[in-house]
This record gives C-alpha cells, structure tokens and sequence, in this order.
C-alpha cells in the first residue's frame, strides 16, 4: 500500500513534496524488487496518483488474499518529541502475529540503511488492523527532519529501504512463519 494519494497529501517535505508522491514511489520500487526476489504474486492497493480511502484499501487487500500487507509512508510529526532532533525508521502492527514480520523489517531495513531506529510500535492504525494477512505500517523516516528529508529524496537512500524491506521480508519467510 503506497501511503496516503490523490486528495489525501499526508506530510509534506521541506520542498514542497507530498508524501503520497514519495509513498507511490517507493511501492513500485518494491513492488519491482520483490517481483526480482521471487515474490511474484505482489499487489499495489494503488499504482497513480488517486483517492482511496481506508476502507478501500482493506478491501483490496483482503481481495487478494496476501500473506503480507505493508503500508509504505514517511513521518511527519514525532508525538511529543522534538521535531527537529527524532530521525529514523518505525515499523507498527497491531495482531500479535505481525509483531515478528515488524520486527524483520525494522532490524533489516536499519541495517542496510544505518538509518536509525525510532521504533516498533504497537497501534491499532486502520493498514495494520487488517487480520487475514500479517499487517505492517513502515514509516521509513521524517519528511520534516532536513537531514532526513534529505536522504530520503536520494535514490541510492530509497534503493537501501527498498533493499532492507526485502531482506526484512526474505527473513520472515525463512522462518516458515
């Protein structure tokens, strides 16, 4: 799931960008890498620039009958942290079950990227509730944070993400989950 789109903006980056434009492009890049890695039955809840909203979003994924679901998204505002010095990489979940697929995310992606890390969180977010595949929110790091901003508009930086959540992705399946 590419985070947020059409309407819904989501952060917006110290030049202007929105989130669902970065969101959108790192879903067709993993998309393209796990396509590359075997994984060959992989589905985008959207691949433009459109309009979705939560409810959608479980129906396509409940549609396709996926072992995984990821929500790919950037950070905005850290809760009750300085804006300005919180950087890194949280991953969240909400069953208990996906708790192991969040955990391979998070220490692989922080891994490869050296980015680090902000957290494995347990929320009840509309992408993580869905209960017939293992659900995970990714936020790869902050749009206002300026060093991250920075490096998250850097293609080698996005390709390391991408990379980290197919090594994260690899790991679970390893494990016979």
């Amino acid at each position: 799931d590419a985070g947020h789109g059409g309407e819904e903006l989501g952060a917006i980056g110290l030049n202007g960008m929105a989130e669902k434009e970065w969101n959108l492009k790192m879903a067709l890049l993993l998309t393209q890498q796990l396509k590359q890695a075997g994984f060959t039955h992989t589905h985008l809840t959207r691949s433009a620039d459109v309009t979705l909203s939560l409810t959608q979003r479980q129906a396509i994924i409940a549609q396709t009958n996926a072992h995984i679901s990821l929500s790919l998204h950037a950070n905005a505002l850290p809760e009750g942290r300085t804006p300005l010095t919180h950087t890194g990489v949280g991953t969240y979940y909400y069953h208990p079950p996906a708790k192991k697929l969040a955990t391979h995310l998070l220490n692989h992606i922080t891994k490869h990227t050296q980015h680090p890390v902000d957290g494995l969180f347990f929320d009840n977010l509309a992408l993580t509730r869905p209960s017939q595949c293992l659900a995970v929110l990714i936020e790869y790091g902050y749009f206002i944070h300026p060093t991250e901003f920075a490096l998250l508009q850097k293609p080698s930086t996005q390709q390391q993400l991408i990379v980290g959540t197919v090594n994260g992705i690899e790991a679970l399946f390893a494990t016979n989950f």
